[in-house]
């Protein structure tokens, strides 16, 4: 899912009109359901954003260093979609959303517009993955998004997050993928091979 990262303005604005805090592990900045009244901008630590999906709760995104949190639910007068929950000790500015907003309809409103339609986008990707039934379906959609050499073991930890998956799937997976010749996993990285074959796995053709 595509993050909120502000350009140097919107840095700035957020210095000069937000209150910074320091936040511990553990602590939700944002409840599922609940009216977005905050958009937050992490200085230090992660945020991650977790699911809800089927009883599980995957970690959709993280909002790192110099990534807003909650912004485009804000700017969409929604309720909060997700938690948004420190993993780390953080630290955050905050700026209410209606002075947010209102900096946004003044100042950025057409780089906020791209930014809402390339998230709304990559949310409902990510929804697609999770709805997939195949573990093999879901992790190919997810590696056909990736670009280049990864390392293996974070590439690997991180689609376990993101699908809510134990490792030993994950590995299994990604040993099937590779037998069939959809991906390289060598020197402790992987890398996409043949995209068609991880294309042939989510339309459910793989183990046909």
């Amino acid at each position: 899912m595509a993050s909120e990262q502000p350009l140097g303005d919107e840095v700035a604005f957020f210095a000069d009109m937000g209150s910074r805090r320091d936040v511990r592990a553990g602590v939700a900045l944002v409840r599922r359901g609940t009216p977005v009244r905050e958009v937050h901008l992490v200085e230090r630590g992660a945020v991650a954003v977790l699911g809800d999906h089927g009883g599980r709760r995957p970690i959709l995104a993280f909002a790192l260093r110099r990534e807003l949190c909650c912004a485009i639910p804000a700017l969409l007068h929604e309720a909060a979609p997700w938690d948004a929950v420190a993993v780390t000790d953080a630290s955050v500015i905050t700026v209410p959303t209606d002075v947010f907003t209102a900096a946004v309809r003044e100042r950025w409103v057409d780089r906020w517009t791209t930014r809402t339609m390339t998230w709304l986008a990559a949310v409902g990707a990510c929804v697609a993955h999770l709805d997939e039934s195949d573990p093999d379906a879901q992790v190919a959609a997810l590696l056909l998004r990736t670009r280049g050499e990864r390392a293996e073991e974070p590439c690997r930890r991180t689609i376990a997050d993101l699908l809510d998956l134990d490792d030993a799937t994950i590995r299994g997976v990604l040993d099937h993928l590779e037998l069939l010749g959809a991906i390289r996993l060598a020197g402790g990285h992987i890398s996409v091979a043949r995209p068609e074959i991880l294309r042939g796995a989510v339309a459910g053709t793989s183990r046909s």
